[in-house]
């Protein structure tokens, strides 16, 4: 009787201390967290370990990518083009058909920081499909399709002791003689301006809601802008 006893309690006592196993919907949650960690850090080799052997990425480039290698280098070239980036994920829903198959939905937005300085915004919407690899004993994606939306930019900051006209260029406005740039105001802060010609001087000064209250924003009327 008091083997039993003992038996019973050792198994009471596994059933309680036992951590409970997650789900297929938890698992590739997991693994789209891992991706935007990966994604943030530029690690562009592990971001491709989490693809399947003839996975498809579809919607960065003008053709799809097929595999770890191609997808790989999408993102290392990209990487290349960013000081730094990032990726702020939204409400994500997934789905698991049974042990062996998933898929996921959800939005992102995705953040860069170019070495010049110019900020970036892309929100996205994506989905992946899953499918679980006996082999390695791991969930990998199979398909990983991005809708990406507008982007939106942020002109470098610049510090300037008086009001001057810093980094002028083409700008693909209302008309083809516009240009932009960046304006330091007496705050030392620059802020984003855009031109027309065929006047030389500042117009429709104010302020600007930007990182300070004295920043200034303007518009700057260039003379033989081409």
């Amino acid at each position: 009787m008091r083997t039993v006893s003992k038996m019973l309690v050792a198994s009471m006592l596994c059933t309680v201390v036992s951590p409970a196993l997650a789900t297929p919907d938890e698992e590739v949650r997991d693994i789209i967290t891992a991706w935007a960690q990966a994604y943030t850090d530029g690690d562009y080799n592990k971001i491709s370990q989490f693809y399947d052997r003839y996975a498809r990425l579809h919607g960065v480039d003008t053709a799809d990518l097929i595999g770890p290698e191609a997808i790989s280098e999408h993102y290392y070239f990209e990487r290349g083009r960013n000081a730094l980036q990032s990726v702020k994920l939204g409400e994500i829903k997934c789905y698991s058909y049974d042990d062996a198959t998933a898929a996921c939905t959800g939005d992102l937005e995705m953040n860069a920081s170019k070495r010049a300085g110019e900020r970036s915004s892309q929100p996205s919407q994506f989905s992946m499909a899953f499918a679980y690899d006996e082999g390695s004993r791991r969930w990998v994606i199979q398909d990983h399709r991005v809708q990406r939306g507008i982007t939106t930019f942020e002109p470098a900051l610049a510090q300037c002791g008086s009001t001057q006209v810093l980094q002028v260029g083409r700008m693909g406005g209302n008309s083809e003689q516009d240009t932009f740039g960046l304006l330091c105001g007496p705050s030392g802060a620059a802020r984003r301006y855009v031109t027309s010609p065929p006047y030389n001087e500042i117009h429709q000064m104010g302020a600007a809601s930007g990182e300070s209250e004295k920043d200034t924003l303007g518009y700057l009327h260039t003379a033989g802008a081409q």
